[in-house]
């Protein structure tokens, strides 16, 4: 055999091998969806938040909205996925609104 078709066959070899460990060690990313506007208004209309003045309430939308934040860009990170808002998928894409609701509980000083 000709020493450039060796040149080849290793170098398709070791680009097989690459693609392979890529897709073993790296998954492509997939899509889920979080239902974003339901944790928001389960969270406004708590009972013990709405007797506090209106300036603690600000500064608890604000605390929450940055907790909401922090929690789902971990969850995309640890589920190796791109969250999208509930309405935006119309089907197939798995939900983790209650994981995320689980974190945000968790975390809540």
């Amino acid at each position: 055999m000709p020493r450039w078709s060796h040149g080849l066959l290793f170098g398709l070899a070791g680009g097989l091998i690459a693609l392979l460990v890529e897709r073993v060690v790296l998954p492509p990313l997939a899509v889920a969806q979080v239902d974003l506007t339901g944790l928001i208004d389960e969270h406004v209309r708590r009972p013990d938040l709405m007797k506090r003045p209106e300036a603690e309430r600000s500064m608890d939308a604000a605390r929450f909205a940055a907790r909401l934040e922090q929690e789902t860009a971990s969850l995309a990170r640890d589920y190796r996925v791109v969250i999208l808002a509930a309405p935006a998928v119309v089907a197939g894409a798995p939900d983790l609104t209650a994981v995320l609701r689980k974190r945000i509980e968790e975390h809540t000083p």
